[in-house]
């Protein structure tokens, strides 16, 4: 009888702690709905739901799909290097960029330009495979090439994760809760290419100056320069 009660008492142990206690592949499972710190990978105004488990024809989507206009631009999510930029369009993923990110996971973005266009209605100018990319700069546009509907361009968005394992088998993250949590934190980009802003609005700031000069007018510069000195006389 004590011996029944011990076994009888173990199981009772384990029925107890088998919630907390997780094998290595339930908790591969359980990360791939972790979200992951990024920088939101368009404009703030695109819509999207959680549509990952999604069904489409003849798979499950997934991903997350982000919809706005074609042109809007297309942003890094992570810093890192590009791994896969195909110089002619998929038949599905249409024109897509891969980004092997410094965090060991790999970013992927479809759907992007037109079909009816060149691969420069896709990309950044001067984007190359093996290049590396900042957080945030700008790589691409939102478009619908490949399978995607002229109607509803979007950015197909995927997260890629060694370590997880989804419900199907794969190593895919549900990006829509790191998208919640970039949301969340204001993580949105401000770059629209290798430089920030305020240096393309320097330097076009500085090439207007002198188209200025040169036709003879004063530039931005010197006018604000006979300014202070004008205020300067008057107050002696």
């Amino acid at each position: 009888m004590s011996g029944l009660r011990r076994i009888g008492a173990l199981s009772l142990l384990l029925i107890l702690l088998g919630p907390t206690i997780a094998s290595p592949a339930a908790a591969a499972r359980a990360r791939y709905r972790r979200p992951v710190d990024i920088t939101f990978p368009t404009r703030r105004s695109a819509s999207y739901s959680n549509d990952y488990r999604a069904a489409r024809t003849g798979h499950i989507h997934r991903a997350t799909d982000l919809f706005a206009r074609h042109r809007t631009p297309v942003f890094a999510a992570k810093g890192g290097r590009v791994v896969w930029l195909p110089k002619r369009r998929h038949p599905t993923a249409g024109y897509s960029i891969w980004v092997q990110g410094r965090d060991g996971r790999t970013y992927a973005y479809y759907h992007l330009g037109r079909d009816r266009r060149s691969r420069r209605s896709a990309y950044r100018k001067g984007l190359r495979q093996g290049a590396f990319v900042r957080r945030g700069s700008r790589i691409g546009y939102i478009g619908s090439s490949g399978n995607a509907s002229m109607s509803s361009p979007h950015l197909h968005f995927e997260i890629h994760g060694p370590k997880v394992r989804d419900p199907w088998g794969g190593n895919r993250i549900n990006p829509y809760f790191s998208l919640r949590r970039a949301e969340r934190r204001g993580n949105y980009s401000r770059g629209r290419g290798p430089g920030s802003d305020q240096r393309r609005r320097g330097r076009a700031h500085r090439r207007r100056g002198s188209r200025a000069h040169r036709r003879g007018r004063p530039s931005p510069r010197r006018v604000r320069r006979a300014r202070s000195n004008a205020r300067q006389r008057r107050a002696r």
